[in-house]
């Protein structure tokens, strides 16, 4: 039985990934493009990366109601400044809205009729618990200024500028997923990038002061941005979805483009654009951001949701390692060192997967003799069912 389990979990692997992880060959780095830097918030510099092989990864404390959701989903719905942009504005917030209940979130919506939005948006944040497997997504829909050394998103009242959303996030060591989809937004990636987050911009440079579109067309992908079919749209493939579209928009209308969205997921506080990343996903000598936004979905699979978040954090973790080794490959002596490393990584995902499936069939009770007397009325036999733990279905 237990050879089963590394094909078992390659092909919930290669569900993620566009390619075969232990068939992955070393690349090497590149120098994706630079955010615009702010000039009170140096970007974080990232931790070393290291890669440890840990077999039995240790569930996170988690909080009496995590339990119940697969993500915490804060949207800012900010000043449409003219009222040519309240509809779309209000529209975007709708899909997140929907996406979020439908992927069983926690959602709080923060619209523009709020005339504290900076404290209502801080005094949500921290409400938050700072150490938790539960994804904590952002969302900012509306319009960006940047004025050195300050790039802002406008709201109703004060706005909210990088260096605070990067203070008052400084102590969480949780998953986040920060999207701000409007104009003058890069320097939130120097700002907030952090390993273990997804930072997405609509602009590279604080400079891209127009309104964007980019923010729309993420809105639009949460739910039909399924690139490899498993099911869920990751972050990732709905990054590059609403990038191509936002390209696409500009080509169809002969205009020329005034904002390029980044995406950074790897903590070096770089973003990379949807050109950089096509090179990367042709090309195997490359290493950009893409893994760890490929596993994060809003609207949840099927086999996503049997999961829990602590569950899936430990998956993430272990998933992460067989990419890093895979590029390290050609380092080992031979094949069977490689293997020999990877194989217990494999066994641990593939043991979470099946964490959650279905207890075992109760044995069959004995067969009623044919003189055993019938029940009288009001009070027939009450047969229990098999428990089954939640998440979970009994076996057919």
């Amino acid at each position: 039985m237990m050879r089963r389990y590394p094909l078992n979990i390659l092909t919930k692997l290669q569900r993620a990934y566009p390619f075969s992880l232990l068939a992955a060959v070393a690349v090497a780095t590149t120098l994706p493009c630079p955010a615009q830097d702010e000039r009170e918030a140096a970007p974080v510099a990232p931790p070393e990366v290291e890669v440890e092989v840990e077999v039995e990864a240790a569930p996170a404390e988690t909080g009496p109601d995590e339990g119940k959701v697969n993500a915490e989903l804060i949207i800012v719905q900010g000043t449409p400044g003219e009222e040519t942009y309240t509809e779309d504005f209000a529209a975007s917030a709708e899909l997140w809205k929907e996406a979020g209940e439908k992927g069983m979130s926690k959602v709080i919506h923060i619209g523009p009729e709020n005339e504290q939005q900076r404290e209502k948006l801080k005094e949500s944040i921290a409400a938050m618990q700072p150490d938790s497997p539960v994804p904590l997504w952002i969302v900012l829909i509306g319009h960006g200024t940047y004025h050195r050394p300050a790039a802002n998103f406008n709201l109703t009242g004060e706005d909210v500028s990088a260096l605070d959303l990067g203070e008052w996030l400084d102590e969480f060591k949780r998953p986040i997923i920060l999207i701000h989809g409007g104009a003058a937004s890069a320097p939130y990636v120097n700002r907030l990038s952090r390993e273990g987050r997804v930072i997405i911009t609509a602009t590279k440079k604080g400079s891209e002061i127009n309104y964007t579109r980019f923010g729309t067309f993420m809105a639009r992908a949460l739910q039909s941005a399924d690139l490899n079919n498993d099911g869920q749209a990751s972050v990732y493939e709905c990054f590059l979805h609403a990038a191509r579209q936002t390209s696409a928009f500009y080509e169809t209308n002969g205009l020329l483009a005034t904002e390029s969205a980044l995406i950074d997921d790897n903590g070096d506080g770089r973003g990379s654009e949807l050109e950089l990343l096509v090179r990367f996903e042709t090309s195997t000598n490359r290493i950009v951001d893409g893994d760890y936004s490929r596993l994060w979905s809003l609207v949840l699979n099927e086999d996503e949701m049997k999961l829990t978040p602590d569950q899936r954090r430990r998956r993430n973790v272990l998933e992460r390692q067989i990419l890093e080794l895979s590029r390290k490959r050609t380092e080992y002596a031979d094949e069977s060192q490689f293997y020999a490393v990877t194989e217990p990584i494999l066994l641990e995902i593939a043991r979470i997967y099946t964490e959650n499936e279905a207890s075992p069939e109760p044995e069959p009770k004995p067969a009623v003799e044919a003189e055993t007397p019938p029940v009288e009325n009001g009070d027939e036999e009450q047969v229990e069912s098999p428990v089954v733990t939640p998440g979970e279905s009994p076996e057919p």
